[in-house]
Formats: C-alpha cells, sequence, structure tokens
C-alpha cells in the first residue's frame, strides 16, 4: 500500500516514465526484501510472479532467485509437516530446481531422507495389501489373519484392512456354526453385529443360540437393533430379553439406547394451540354458549343492574 501511494504521488508530480520505472523498481526491491524478511510464503510467491510478469524489473536476478529459494524452502517443510509422499516429492523437486543453499539445503536433505523413509513404507505396505487381498480371494483364515497382523504390525492402513476383518469374522462364525461352539458362535455373532457382516450368517448363529443359549441370543438380537437404529425391533429385543433372563443392567443400558435414538416427542404443531388453549375450555369447564365465558367482573356488573332494576320495579 505504502508502495502504491507512492508511485501515484510520483505520478501526481508529473516524474517522466522513465524515472518512474526506476521509482517503482526500487519501491519494488524494499517490498521483495520485507516479504522474504517478513516470511510472507503466499505475498512472496505472489510478488514474485507480478516480477516476472513485468520482465524482473530493475532488480537483481540474484535476490529474485533468494526469493524463490525461500518460497520452496517453506513449501518444502510445509510438505514434510503433512507427510503426504506425492506434496513432498513435488516440493523437493521445485527445491532441487532452486539450487537452495546453506541451512535451507540442511532441510532439503531431511526432505529427502523423510521421502525415501515413506517410499520404503510404501513398498512393504504394497506388499502387505497384495497378501491381503490374496488371502481375502481365498477366505483362507491363517492367511488372513497373518495379513492382518503384519499390517497391524507395519502400521497399513486401508479399506482392504477392514474389508479382510469382516471376510475373516465370517469365516470364523461359519465355522463355529459347522462344529456348533455356543460360546465361540456368542463371541463372533456379536463381533459380526459391530463389523456389519453378511446378515444371513448372523442369523444362522442366532438360531443355534435360541437354542443353546436363549439369553445370549436375547442379548444379541438387542445389539443388533441398537447397531441399525432399530427403535421397534429394540422394544422387541428388550421385551424378549427380560423374558429370557437377561440381567436388569443389561436391559437399562438398552432402554437408555432407545431413549438415544427416538426421535424427540413433539407434543403438538407449533401453529396448533394444543386442545386446551386459552380460548377453549379445558375438561373440567362448561363451554359457554355465547362464545368467550365472561369474566367475574362483568358477571358482577350484571348481578348488580339486575339488583337495581328489581328496586326500580
Amino acid at each position: 500500500e505504502q508502495i502504491e501511494s507512492a508511485m501515484r504521488e510520483a505520478q501526481e508530480r508529473g516524474v517522466s516514465a522513465a524515472e518512474l520505472r526506476v521509482h517503482r523498481d526500487a519501491l519494488a526491491d524494499v517490498k521483495l526484501e520485507h516479504l522474504m524478511k517478513s516470511m510472507q510464503t503466499e505475498n512472496l510467491r505472489s510478488f514474485l510472479k507480478e516480477i516476472q510478469k513485468n520482465g524482473g524489473m530493475s532488480i537483481d536476478d540474484a535476490r529474485i532467485q533468494n526469493g524463490w529459494r525461500t518460497v520452496h524452502h517453506e513449501d518444502l517443510i510445509e510438505a514434510m509437516r503433512t507427510n503426504d509422499p506425492k506434496k513432498l516429492r513435488l516440493a523437493i523437486a521445485y527445491a532441487q530446481a532452486a539450487g537452495l543453499t546453506g541451512e535451507m539445503a540442511r532441510t532439503l536433505t531431511c526432505a529427502e531422507k523423510r521421502i525415501a523413509d515413506l517410499e520404503a513404507k510404501e513398498a512393504k505396505g504394497a506388499v502387505v495389501l497384495q497378501r491381503l487381498q490374496s488371502a481375502v480371494y481365498k477366505r483362507d483364515i491363517d492367511s488372513i489373519r497373518a495379513a492382518l497382523a503384519e499390517a497391524g504390525k507395519k502400521g497399513v492402513t486401508s479399506p482392504l484392512v477392514n474389508r479382510a476383518e469382516v471376510v475373516l469374522c465370517e469365516e470364523e462364525l461359519r465355522t463355529a456354526i459347522g462344529v456348533r461352539i455356543v460360546s465361540k458362535i456368542k463371541a463372533k455373532v456379536t463381533e459380526g453385529i459391530e463389523l456389519g457382516i453378511d446378515t444371513t450368517i448372523i442369523d444362522c448363529g442366532m438360531h443355534i443360540l435360541e437354542v443353546e443359549d436363549p439369553k445370549a441370543a436375547a442379548w444379541a438380537r438387542i445389539r443388533e437393533a441398537i447397531h441399525r437404529g432399530d427403535t421397534d425391533g429394540l422394544r422387541r429385543a428388550i421385551e424378549s430379553g427380560r423374558s429370557a433372563g437377561v440381567d436388569e443392567t443389561e436391559l437399562d443400558d438398552a432402554r437408555s439406547k432407545l431413549d438415544e435414538i427416538l426421535p424427540p416427542l413433539k407434543l403438538h404443531d407449533d401453529d396448533d394451540p394444543g386442545p386446551y388453549s386459552m380460548s377453549q375450555p379445558g375438561p373440567d369447564e362448561e363451554a359457554s354458549p355465547f362464545g368467550e365465558k365472561p369474566s367475574e367482573t362483568e358477571e358482577a356488573e350484571a348481578d348488580k343492574e339486575d339488583a337495581l332494576r328489581e328496586l326500580d320495579a
């Protein structure tokens, strides 16, 4: 703003075009120095582009280059902060092209080491995901367990990991159903409800529990209704759970969940005054055949007029 003001003042004084350019370039040089010292990265980037657009003005090329080094160095620090391999690769490429020196060069060295570590981690993660994908395709329990353990150890995150957990639970539940191990069925039905596995497999497990352990089956139905947000189903499950002997504390927890997922009760519409508004009689009041019920003051005045009429008579 100060530069623009100074330029306007010079124009008003009738300074020649050549002198005006010299004046402009001198002020631009001051602004460049200020932006570099204040580390206003985006403002500095915009100003450097403006300088390029104007043919570099008469600012020393070395100073412009130093400005770009400052910008690319800050971009490098930000990319390292995000730990995003794609952003970091791009920032390193620009920093290398800018020819960072001194302390900035040391930052570049750190960034190059960081990207090497990230790429090594990416490579390991790709191998783990490939193994996981193969295990999921085969639906092999032992292979899925091993691949999930490796993914957890190496910090690999992917939708495929979630899918593998679902498939593993489905296969473990199928196995437990096949040999009718009630404790295992109970555990895997509960886990399966949380993971959202195939409901057909869950129902098969439920049928066995209803015969072998009705209490566990009732509790599982409660968990299923809560997970789905099914209010009607949860009411029925709570009633069935009470009959099956589910612990009262657990039933109280289920009732609390029911209160949470129920929509708020609305007694009447905002525009509806309700059955007992000020303009309508309540259940114990008799409606006046002449509209609104007269007030006590009006009744007293009417009695007084009747008495006066009787005296006159």
